[in-house]
């Protein structure tokens, strides 16, 4: 196991002994409102997803595609 995987399992533990003091509780990864922006979101596929896993909402987004700016409209319209 190399530096950045040892640290990432690190992370992992230690939210999973957060969640597990937060038994019968929203665990600590869902209390936290994580605003969230996006430059050159694409499709939009980071910003439907991650506030879903993280609990967090969109703030703002950012697309020079035209094609891509449409579709991030259509689906996050409220987002400024």
């Amino acid at each position: 196991m190399n530096h950045d995987e040892t640290t990432a399992a690190t992370g992992r533990r230690r939210l999973r002994a957060h969640a597990r003091e937060d038994a019968g509780s929203e665990s600590l990864i869902h209390r936290c409102r994580v605003k969230i922006g996006c430059l050159s979101g694409g499709y939009g596929g980071l910003d439907l997803n991650v506030p879903t896993a993280l609990g967090g909402f969109g703030v703002w987004h950012a697309e020079i595609d035209p094609d891509a700016s449409s579709l991030l409209d259509v689906l996050l319209g409220e987002v400024a």
